[in-house]
């Protein structure tokens, strides 16, 4: 359940999607390299706030960008572009999705 109290549908399904994408390129680490547990931690929180931010419907386009551009760099671009749609209600909050 989101903060306000009402279950946002869809959100979470849209969010486990987005992050299995962001694991499935090795969390935008380059190839080869293991990803460290705090830069793991770190994105996945991001998601999160990110997710806290946008409404349902935005979450379900953003899982669908993220799915039609792929695993790698194409997804990271997807979902930056998502966060600088956030414009100050994202400022500050995010360093690896900017």
């Amino acid at each position: 359940m989101a903060r306000d109290g009402i279950q946002r549908c869809g959100s979470s399904a849209d969010s486990q999607a987005i992050a299995g994408v962001i694991a499935a390129s090795n969390y935008f680490q380059a190839e080869g390299t293991a990803p460290s547990a705090a830069v793991i931690e770190k994105q996945l929180a991001e998601l999160d706030s990110l997710v806290e931010l946008l409404e349902p419907e935005e979450v379900k386009d953003l899982k669908e960008k993220v799915d039609a551009a792929g695993n790698g760099a194409p997804a990271k671009v997807a979902l930056a572009d998502k966060v600088k749609h956030l414009g100050a209600k994202g400022e500050g909050k995010f360093t690896e999705f900017a």
